[in-house]
């Protein structure tokens, strides 16, 4: 499990909705799986006008680092359209792990792919093929962008997600919660393409966020985010950007 966990954290992470707040973040998290520490990530979300950018970069420190040598190294730009609704127009994405390299990218226009470009040739699926994608998605970086601002109340809406090789979903719901926290729960589940193949047999994965206020009526920033696969799990605990 260990061997696999900080990338699959970064698969994974990778609408606007009413109850956003904030919406320029730079955020820092702690990485843990099953109690060890495995890397660390560092987000950031802006808007200029109807722009907006999104950067994810991160890599598995400590022992971890040594051995499994994980990074990554993604970004989206985008817009919000009279909704204030976010179309991402570029994700680019480099990972890496030990022995193995892969670029993505995807152009949009109006939500719809239409240009996918994957190295190696070998990593593409069939999903790869923009003209097999006939609805409108955002890119997993978009949604990430979403999630990561601070939030008056309410959850993310569920989104439609293309990386370039698969099509997913994420969903979320409120549930019951102290008053100086929001928890969103919900599941990211793999709809068409290939598995991750750092979690080979899993097809839905479990998401729970969780955001805290600073006061009393104040908006809340997200503190945590939990995944699960079978018996495992994988956290996220922010360090800085509050």
């Amino acid at each position: 499990m260990i061997r696999t966990t900080f990338s699959a954290c970064l698969a994974l992470l990778i609408i606007a909705a009413p109850a956003e707040a904030a919406r320029d973040v730079n955020a820092s998290f702690l990485v843990t799986a099953d109690g060890w520490r495995v890397g660390q990530l560092d987000a950031s979300y802006s808007e200029t006008g109807r722009s907006y950018a999104v950067t994810l970069k991160g890599g598995a420190t400590g022992i971890f680092g040594l051995l499994f040598q994980a990074t990554y190294d993604g970004s989206t730009r985008g817009h919000l359209n009279a909704a204030r609704r976010h179309v991402p127009d570029v994700f680019r994405a480099r990972s890496h792990r030990i022995f193995k390299t892969r670029h993505q990218e995807v152009d949009f226009k109006r939500g719809l792919p239409v240009t996918v470009t994957i190295d190696p040739i070998r990593d593409r699926t069939a999903l790869s093929d923009p003209g097999l994608v006939r609805d409108q998605r955002m890119d997993p970086l978009s949604f990430l962008g979403i999630f990561l601002q601070d939030r008056l109340g309410g959850c993310p809406k569920a989104a439609n997600l293309y990386d370039g090789r698969r099509l997913t979903r994420v969903t979320f719901s409120e549930v019951a919660a102290p008053a100086d926290t929001i928890t969103c729960s919900g599941t990211y589940k793999i709809i068409k393409g290939p598995d991750h193949s750092i979690r080979k047999g899993y097809r839905t994965f479990g998401v729970v966020l969780s955001y805290k206020r600073g006061g009393t009526g104040r908006a809340a920033h997200l503190d945590r985010v939990d995944f699960t696969s079978g018996s495992n799990t994988l956290i996220l605990r922010r360090m800085s950007g509050l």
